[in-house]
């Protein structure tokens, strides 16, 4: 995932607007004619009928033409001049310790390492890094392949400046599928994929080669499912399918808690302002913590369904050029009450000269704030937060730094999932669901989020929007 959406001027594939439209797409998924494997040593011309076919397949999954651009990798002579220059800042034994590379020769029962497998890695990184792309979608097996490109990025600033992101590995929820087989991971490399292409008929083919138990050879000698491919990727497909149910049904009673909660906090209030006479300090007390409580779960209500808005897209953005030095002021200014109760001084570091960024004033606002409220609560006394602003490359960087207990390393993942409240979390009190919101307005933006910590050295929270595009 590229930061920009230009891109060098090679063969681009064109399609007619039929071709692109979602209707197409999706009849095209139905009825794809079947099609033989192509050979893996096969090229092909930019105008050749299979590399449209491969677009079309892309189109038919869901990816949008108006936000990808799908060229023709040989056809861009700079990738390759890139690859030359990478392989002077990594060493050979850097690269023969990756271990998808290992795996690869072993399966290929390879004693001696080609360098055209040795070096895949390097040719990846000036892929990922000619379009500084500074998101890349992988497998588990190929993060270590984005921490080679970001090695390479790091060296190469080093010696010419600030030219490359260091890109992060964006990992999917079902990180790594087992092959047909089931003895190792799902590869083309491996011959034990199932390909976006393959007709239906090579994809029955293909199902019917799947490892199965191999003790059950008589229908009457019960089997196991460990191990087998077929349940495996429907355990896939049906946690998909009950977290959105999941998601559905909470959002349908929050929706349906929402009114009587705010009768009740009403009917408190009102007693608790003398409306209906005087009350003991014994029932104020009681009413009180009534109160405490409705304002809590009237929050908690509030953030399930902005979440539920936000996934289904139908929260709407109301993008306007904003400079994000005036939107850190004002959420600096709205939780200033809530740091001098905790005792935390807030700053702001920011340049003279920040470039515009399209986005949502008030969501925006609502991102640093939740950042801001967050970093408080987890201070100490006489602690300091501090929200910096700066520039990088095609994006204007926001970070909000606290001086709290930090995050233990395995935390890190879940700590934007919903409902997940880290370490002492639910001491300091919170929905669970503030930093899931923080992450959903941002992705919204075309942005991106993320927090680096180490324990008892306090928390970085980063997140970064694109530069508004230069008025024509």
């Amino acid at each position: 995932m590229s930061k920009q959406q230009s891109h060098p001027d090679p063969f681009v594939m064109r399609l007619s607007k039929d071709e692109r439209s979602p209707n197409a797409r999706h009849q095209r998924a139905r009825t794809s004619a079947p099609r033989s494997r192509p050979s893996p040593s096969a090229t092909a011309s930019p105008s050749s009928p299979s590399l449209r076919e491969m677009v079309l397949d892309y189109l038919a999954l869901g990816i949008d033409p108006e936000r990808s651009v799908v060229f023709v990798q040989s056809t861009v002579p700079e990738t390759a001049e890139l690859d030359l220059i990478f392989e002077m800042l990594i060493s050979l034994p850097r690269l023969e310790r990756l271990p998808s590379i290992k795996e690869m020769a072993e399966a290929a029962h390879l004693d001696v390492l080609p360098f055209g497998l040795v070096g895949y890695p390097v040719l990846q990184a000036a892929d990922i890094l000619l379009p500084r792309a500074d998101l890349v979608p992988v497998g588990r097996d190929n993060v270590p392949h984005v921490e080679i490109t970001r090695e390479i990025a790091r060296r190469f600033n080093a010696l010419y400046g600030d030219v490359f992101p260091e890109p992060e590995a964006l990992v999917s929820e079902v990180p790594t599928l087992p092959g047909i087989y089931g003895t190792q991971k799902m590869s083309k490399s491996l011959d034990n994929a199932i390909l976006i292409s393959d007709a239906p008929a090579v994809v029955r083919q293909r199902v019917m080669q799947m490892y199965t138990d191999p003790n059950r050879v008589r229908a009457d000698i019960p089997g196991t499912v460990e191990g087998n491919p077929v349940f495996t990727y429907h355990d896939v497909s049906r946690e998909k399918t009950v977290d959105q149910m999941k998601t559905e049904f909470i959002a349908v009673a929050s929706h349906e808690l929402r009114t009587p909660m705010t009768s009740i906090k009403g009917s408190i209030d009102l007693i608790l302002s003398g409306f209906a006479g005087e009350i003991s300090a014994e029932t104020q007390e009681l009413l009180e913590i009534a109160q405490n409580s409705c304002d809590r779960l009237i929050r908690l209500i509030n953030g399930i369904l902005d979440l539920a808005k936000i996934e289904a897209g139908q929260i709407k953005l109301n993008p306007v050029r904003l400079d994000l030095r005036e939107v850190a002021e004002r959420s600096i200014r709205s939780v200033r009450s809530l740091a001098d109760r905790s005792e935390v001084t807030l700053a702001l570091d920011q340049p003279e000269d920040l470039p515009t960024v399209d986005a949502d004033k008030d969501r925006i606002e609502q991102v640093v704030t939740n950042l801001l409220s967050n970093a408080i609560k987890f201070s100490p006394p006489k602690g300091e937060v501090r929200v910096e602003l700066k520039t990088e490359n095609a994006w204007v960087k926001c970070s909000v730094v606290d001086q709290g207990p930090g995050i233990q390393p395995e935390d890190l993942e879940r700590v934007f999932g919903k409902f997940q409240q880290v370490g002492d979390s639910r001491r300091k009190g919170g929905t669970g669901l503030g930093l899931a919101i923080t992450q959903a307005l941002v992705h919204e933006h075309k942005g991106r989020i993320w927090v680096e910590s180490k324990v008892n050295e306090g928390s970085r929270f980063n997140f970064v929007l694109p530069i508004s595009p230069a008025k024509s």
